[in-house]
């Protein structure tokens, strides 16, 4: 199936008008909700932490092995999945460290860096060739460690 990123209410309806499909023709698949890899992250003054630290969209993307695309999509306030916020500010606060470069908005509790609300973008940045965000590098998110974890 090819999915494209929906809003978590589509996401459901899709759920349940797949599994019906699949239960009438004696598929023993099923969706769970557990199956929505949810990207509402964004990074709140990730620009500001690149200036100050002298980093920069292609030098966080090799150094996170994560694509370029999200990477500066995350630079202009898109939304992210979980891993890869978590990676940005895991990386940026190590550098923060390293270079003994302390900035206020950037702090061990991952929730001085990585946002669920904003006024601003409430989407995946989606550019000619598709949304930046492809089946191939969708991760779930770990189920506890973490302030938004679901155990």
């Amino acid at each position: 199936m090819s999915c494209e990123p929906v809003v978590y209410e589509s996401a459901l309806g899709f759920i349940e008008v797949a599994n019906e499909e699949l239960g009438a023709s004696a598929r023993q698949e099923r969706f769970q909700t557990t199956s929505i890899i949810a990207c509402v992250f964004y990074l709140d003054r990730l620009g500001d932490a690149a200036s100050a630290l002298q980093l920069t969209p292609d030098s966080i993307s090799q150094q996170c092995a994560m694509s370029l695309p999200i990477v500066k999509s995350a630079f202009e306030h898109f939304r992210l999945q979980f891993v890869d916020a978590e990676k940005i500010w895991k990386h940026c606060l190590e550098v923060s460290r390293s270079r003994s470069v302390e900035l206020p908005y950037l702090t061990a509790d991952i929730t001085s860096f990585v946002k669920t609300r904003a006024s601003s973008r409430t989407s995946i940045k989606k550019e000619e060739i598709g949304f930046v965000y492809q089946r191939n590098n969708l991760s779930p998110a770990p189920r506890t460690g973490h302030p938004w974890a679901i155990d």
